[in-house]
């Protein structure tokens, strides 16, 4: 489980960057900063918010794999609205997952993912019998499942995830050829 997740963290960031730069972002991080202020969040510095959120999407859609982190309340859902738009305007692909039904309510209704989805549903809808892994883990290591179509992948709340069912997803995950994997945001 943990080669797996190793080699493709290892790979994605490995890759070269993709090109292309993220519009107004200047205007959307002096908005997001105004507005978390103005919540009066103990100990918010608004230049170190708006120094992290230009770098994050200076660098989000250029990575291959990128870690969003920070504290609760801090606007990191109202950013992933933003690089989910931005995804969908260049007409890419965007699967976005969460490790509870709750959070996958809340991804929805907040960043305006649509299709979100909890994890165990995309293992278990995959018609090639993803979710056998999860039963029995050995299985993991049989080859010659199709894997689908995953473009961008966003997995909310990422830090609740497993070992085993993060390695089952990113098993699913093509990491070669034309439809390979271009982003996995966490």
């Amino acid at each position: 489980a943990e080669e797996i997740v190793r080699n493709l963290v290892t790979t994605l960031i490995n890759k070269h960057d993709h090109p292309g730069e993220f519009p107004n972002i200047e205007a959307f991080v002096k908005t997001e900063g105004e507005e978390l202020k103005n919540r009066g969040i103990k100990g918010f510095d608004q230049k170190q918010f708006m120094q992290e959120r230009t770098r994050l999407l200076e660098n989000v859609l250029k990575r291959s794999f990128y870690v969003i982190s920070g504290k609760p309340g801090t606007g990191k859902t109202k950013a992933l609205q933003q690089i989910i738009g931005e995804l969908e305007n260049r007409h890419e692909q965007v699967t976005v997952l969460a490790p509870t039904g709750k959070a996958s309510i809340r991804l929805k209704l907040e960043s305006g993912a649509k299709n979100a989805q909890t994890i165990d549903r995309f293992i278990y809808s995959n018609e090639n019998r993803y979710w056998e892994i999860l039963k029995r883990f050995s299985l993991i290591l049989e080859e010659g499942r199709k894997q689908p179509s995953i473009e961008n992948l966003i997995i909310d709340e990422s830090s609740m995830v497993d070992l085993q069912k993060l390695s089952t997803l990113f098993s699913m995950i093509r990491l070669e050829g034309e439809q390979r994997v271009k982003r996995v945001i966490l």
